[in-house]
């Protein structure tokens, strides 16, 4: 269960798009309530950037790991015409992206088709 407190965030998830109803939020405790429209699959996995970094980034990393400066803070896959939540935690302030990296029929990543989003934890 979530902290009582918990700031709530709804992201209406679409085909290749996120939707949030806030992008500025109070910490440290978010919840991410992710409702999948769409015909197929995706995910909300919300990584911090350091600065100079990009999600373009992470399309051109290799290897099974995230490139540099990229930092992992958690994720949950959406079913398909389904909602799913995603509780985070003890966040610092500062700016966090969603994206999707999900591959589509034609093995292209949902991130490439511009799924992606960012919101700002506040103190």
């Amino acid at each position: 269960d979530p902290p009582s407190d918990a700031s709530e965030v709804i992201v209406a998830i679409s085909d290749y798009e996120f939707d949030l109803a806030e992008t500025t939020v109070q910490g440290p405790d978010v919840v991410l309530s992710g409702r999948n429209a769409a015909g197929q699959d995706h995910e909300l996995l919300v990584l911090r950037l350091d600065d100079g970094v990009t999600t373009q980034d992470l399309l051109r990393g290799s290897g099974p790991g995230l490139p540099d400066g990229i930092t992992y803070v958690g994720q949950a896959t959406v079913p398909a015409a389904d909602r799913q939540d995603l509780t985070l935690v003890g966040l610092e302030p500062g700016t966090y992206t969603v994206v999707c990296l999900f591959l589509s029929p034609e093995g292209i990543p949902h991130l490439a088709q511009g799924m992606e989003a960012t919101f700002t934890v506040e103190e």
